[in-house]
């Protein structure tokens, strides 16, 4: 038997219209899932040029730092201080200066002990609401890294211009954020932090760039008054650090320390020194 032309159906059933929608809503998945991914990339590779590029300016300005602290004259009191050792006078004036040019807050900034506050960090910060959170720390970099007229300044303004558009105002300041809309964290000295120490392969007595010899770790000197100010005698590994606490937006970090306080929320940070170049 054959159906007639007016017998014959013009429509979907209910079954081929569910596979239809089926179809569509597979393939938008996908292709939503492959737009996250590209998206996603490219927010860990905006990220990541903008550390590289932060580390290289943090670089270059604690070197001139260092350079500059290991040729002033030593005070007196750092000296005796130090047990009168001039090795370990010499590592506490820079540790001392290091601590002064590149706060991790607005209270340090402003009161870095044992040394005053930086005149160009005092102005800049004139006015500005003092928190104490951790999101300071970005703004403190920044403000090491543009408000001082140090050597190379046209190049390091080229840099900055460069990440223009992770740079916002923040609590009244201009701090430094990450492509998922977070800000950067600095470490001046990171002591907690077991992957940075592994990173660092040099041998030596100590594995201390500022301290080669270790003679912060000698016994018989006024020890106390410089782990209160600065950070712990240990034999770690200690350079600044710039974090990005991933997507998730969670750093799982502590303060000063840099020692993992929540290995899930700090599985995807980024760390400067894990992408020198």
């Amino acid at each position: 038997m054959y159906l007639t032309y007016s017998e014959k159906r013009h429509g979907f059933t209910l079954i081929e219209l569910l596979v239809v929608i089926a179809i569509m809503a597979a393939v938008a998945a996908l292709t939503f899932g492959a737009a996250q991914r590209v998206i996603s990339a490219q927010k860990y590779s905006a990220t990541e040029t903008t550390i590289r590029k932060l580390n290289r300016l943090l670089i270059q300005a604690t070197k001139r730092v260092v350079d500059d602290a290991r040729d002033e004259a030593i005070p007196d009191w750092v000296r005796k201080e130090a047990g009168n050792n001039p090795d370990r006078a010499r590592v506490l004036w820079v540790k001392y200066r290091v601590k002064q040019e590149f706060p991790e807050n607005f209270s340090e900034a402003l009161n870095p002990v044992p040394l005053g506050p930086d005149p160009a960090y005092q102005t800049y910060l004139t006015g500005v609401s003092i928190t104490n959170s951790a999101d300071e720390s970005s703004a403190c970099l920044l403000m090491a890294l543009t408000a001082k007229n140090r050597r190379g300044g046209e190049a390091n303004a080229d840099l900055l211009n460069s990440i223009e558009s992770f740079i916002v105002d923040a609590n009244g300041v201009k701090a430094v954020f990450d492509a998922w809309g977070n800000p950067l964290y600095f470490f001046r000295w990171p002591y907690g932090n077991d992957d940075l120490d592994r990173s660092y392969t040099a041998t030596g007595p100590s594995r201390d760039p500022l301290d080669p010899t270790g003679s912060l770790q000698a016994p018989n000197w006024n020890r106390n008054a410089f782990t209160g100010r600065c950070h712990p005698i240990v034999n770690r590994y200690f350079v600044p650090v710039i974090v990005s606490a991933g997507p998730d937006g969670k750093l799982g970090l502590a303060p000063g320390s840099m020692a993992v306080t929540d290995p899930i929320a700090a599985a995807d940070n980024l760390y400067s020194y894990q992408l020198l170049e």
